[in-house]
């Protein structure tokens, strides 16, 4: 939590070079030198908020609206819940991917921070994060779902009750959906084939959901072989259950959020990949967010720079057009392919974690062209991750590159931060006319999209307003070599 000369700082630091909005990301996380905003001391026990570091955070935001900066407040992102006595199981540390979703505890006990730190008044703005038009967006739950986690974390023992408690709500599931053990099994069976296994009974509990995904929804072709574990009629299950467990999470928090009188618009999760998981995550919230990198670093210590792994793919020369990958293979494409499938229409989308790492021979080129990339899509905001770590400006160093995550000088980003905030807010790359020039070059030969419904009084604003786009379209198709075709309707 930045020192309040250190907040100065930044908040100047980032107005002066185009920032306008400011994640405040994994403040739950309990961390050694103690700054998180919850007090894991033994008087605050991991359920009370720090109030030095509150106070700490409070003017950091003051600072920021000063400059005109709006900020996302992030709600469950790393926190280590403590179970004091009140609770059935202890939770991992740190990781509880999934189990947060589903485990009706961990939903209270994230209903009760939510309480106590959107309520809490700024006394720098005499205003809470309830009211504060500086609040751009609440985040549910930071990377998170029923359908992945990062497999790392399944070995950790204290997470066995919890993954016996996802089984037993599959099977209850399964029980509520088919009725008996019978049942299932013939709905489960072609061609002879049963992919319920002999010991496998949902009145017993003992019917074995599928295996988490790694950071995405894991993928079954339903041509794949019939029986076993990996079956799709397994999966077509699960799906369904995963779908039922995130809509109740995302429903409950989000309300508990708006009973609490919150006005700033709600995202539920920022990491989606896969359709059951978007549609599941997305449908109760109002805004829509994903992050992706390029050449993430991966093992290693960072400390050192030792053992550290790329990837080592080229992002800026890759046409996201005609690569290859599956949809599900996402975490090494394209930033353009990991992050334009999050996107659902009639919602704003905004990527709130994105950055290209590795030292690349167009690692400057990159940036300039992810804001071109997100003006083409029609995207709402880029956030990078991340500025800096540090939480005090005077140890920071000019001549440095500290981290592999931080950007606060690196030449090639910060140098060019204000132009890619111009090409981004002023909408330099025209949507709609660089999608036809892309179909022009792949040869398709005709364009069509859905204008929504045209009114039938021609005296009507939107009438006009659509008449007039179409025409300069169609013109500007003409143009190309290309047809433009509308499609109208609800």
């Amino acid at each position: 939590m930045p020192k309040k000369e250190t907040a100065e700082a930044y908040a100047e630091r980032l107005a002066s070079i185009g920032c306008n909005v400011v994640r405040l990301h994994a403040e739950d996380n309990l961390r050694a030198d103690r700054s998180s905003i919850i007090d894991y001391s033994e008087e605050g026990k991991g359920r009370k908020l720090h109030k030095e570091n509150l106070d700490k955070l409070h003017y950091f935001v003051s600072e920021l609206k000063k400059r005109g900066i709006y900020v996302q407040v992030d709600l469950h992102c790393y926190r280590t819940f403590t179970n004091i006595g009140d609770m059935e199981n202890t939770p991992p540390k740190r990781q509880v991917k999934a189990m947060s979703i589903f485990n009706q505890e961990l939903i209270d006990l994230q209903k009760e921070y939510a309480t106590q730190y959107l309520s809490a008044v700024n006394p720098y703005t005499g205003m809470s994060f309830l009211e504060d038009p500086v609040v751009m967006c609440i985040q549910i739950t930071n990377e998170n779902s029923a359908f992945w986690v990062n497999v790392a974390e399944l070995n950790n023992p204290d997470r066995a009750p919890y993954e016996e408690e996802r089984k037993l709500r599959f099977n209850a599931f399964l029980l509520k959906k088919y009725g008996t053990r019978e049942a299932l099994a013939e709905a489960w069976t072609r061609n002879g084939e049963c992919a319920l296994f002999a010991e496998e009974d949902p009145t017993e509990g003992t019917v074995e959901p599928i295996e988490y995904g790694d950071y995405a929804q894991p993928y079954r072709d339903h041509r794949s072989y019939w029986a076993g574990k990996d079956s799709p009629a397994r999966y077509a299950d699960y799906v369904e259950f995963g779908m039922g467990v995130n809509l109740h999470y995302y429903t409950e928090i989000s309300d508990h959020v708006r009973s609490l009188g919150a006005k700033a618009p709600i995202n539920g999760c920022n990491l989606l990949h896969g359709i059951a998981d978007i549609y599941s995550s997305t449908l109760p919230i109002n805004i829509c967010e994903n992050n992706a990198y390029y050449n993430h670093p991966m093992g290693g210590d960072f400390a050192t720079g030792m053992g550290i792994r790329y990837t080592w793919h080229e992002n800026v020369k890759t046409d996201p057009r005609k690569t290859t990958y599956s949809v599900f293979d996402t975490r090494d494409n394209h930033l353009l392919q990991q992050l334009a499938g999050g996107s659902v229409k009639g919602k704003p989308y905004i990527v709130n974690e994105w950055n290209e790492y590795g030292g690349m021979p167009f690692h400057s080129t990159a940036y300039l062209m992810q804001a071109a990339y997100a003006c083409l899509q029609n995207w709402d905001g880029l956030m990078l991750y991340c500025f800096t770590h540090s939480d005090d400006h005077t140890k920071l160093r000019d001549d440095y590159i500290d981290h592999v995550y931080n950007v606060f000088n690196d030449p090639s980003l910060i140098g060019q931060f204000g132009a890619m905030a111009t090409i981004f807010l002023n909408g330099d790359v025209k949507e709609a006319k660089r999608i036809i020039d892309m179909c022009a070059d792949l040869e398709t030969g005709v364009v069509t999209t859905h204008i929504g419904v045209v009114p039938e009084d021609k005296n009507h604003e939107r009438y006009k307003i659509l008449q007039e786009a179409c025409h300069e379209l169609a013109m500007y198709a003409d143009s190309v070599g290309a047809k433009f075709a509308i499609e109208t309707g609800p």
